[in-house]
């Protein structure tokens, strides 16, 4: 993947957007402005039933005050946020194949047949 020189929030965004439909990973990007609420995560997904918040920064961009207390209200109700720049996008991939692995070890421990990654995917 080719870094253009001068990074933009939408590079990133377009690269999160790549690893996600990789993984199969349901998400959806939630409006701003007068339709949305003031500091949602740029990506809200659903991995094997696992709450995932993703929001896109460029190094040296850090999350606002309202996007901390979203995210802090994420992982209060047991949602999983993270902050994914340039730099970063590698671990995005080890997290999304962490909570993939842990669901299909609680789907072989308990015996149930949920849906696989290529059941869903945002298109």
């Amino acid at each position: 993947m080719r870094k253009p020189l001068r990074i933009k929030e939408d590079w990133v965004k377009l690269q999160i957007k790549k690893i996600l439909r990789k993984y199969g990973v349901y998400w959806y990007m939630a409006p701003g402005g007068l339709h949305g609420v003031a500091g949602t995560p740029d990506f809200l997904c659903c991995v094997h039933g696992t709450f995932l918040a993703i929001e896109a920064k460029v190094v040296g961009n850090k999350p606002t005050d309202i996007q901390n207390i979203q995210i802090a209200k994420i992982k209060k109700a047991g949602g999983i946020a993270v902050v994914i720049h340039q730099d970063n996008l590698d671990k995005l991939e080890v997290l999304i194949q962490r909570i993939i692995d842990a669901s299909q070890k609680r789907r072989v421990a308990d015996g149930s047949r949920q849906p696989g990654p290529d059941s869903t995917s945002h298109t």
